[in-house]
């Protein structure tokens, strides 16, 4: 029998201002980002850098990007709206 690994999904609320959307975890296995929005796109950034300075990756409206290596997948993330208010989704995979 083959246990599955179900993921941890959250959904954080985001403004033009760069904010703390994930903490820390060296366990973790994967991490996927979804710009659930429509219009607005929405740049996250790997702790310490601010989501909107260099370093950042866009998310257009309806993107996901995933990371599946320990690297990027276990550091904190920031996040922010690059205009107008909207929300991510974030799915973790713990160990």
């Amino acid at each position: 029998m083959t246990t599955l690994i179900q993921p941890i999904g959250a959904g954080i609320a985001l403004t033009t201002a760069s904010i703390q959307v994930i903490g820390q975890n060296a366990t973790r296995q994967a991490l996927w980002f979804h710009n659930r929005g429509t219009v607005n796109n929405i740049e996250i950034a790997p702790a310490p850098f601010v989501a909107g300075n260099a370093g950042s990756i866009v998310l257009f409206p309806g993107a996901m990007v995933q990371f599946n290596f320990p690297q990027a997948a276990t550091c904190a993330w920031n996040a922010h709206m690059v205009t107008g208010t909207g929300d991510i989704s974030i799915l973790e995979w713990p160990a």
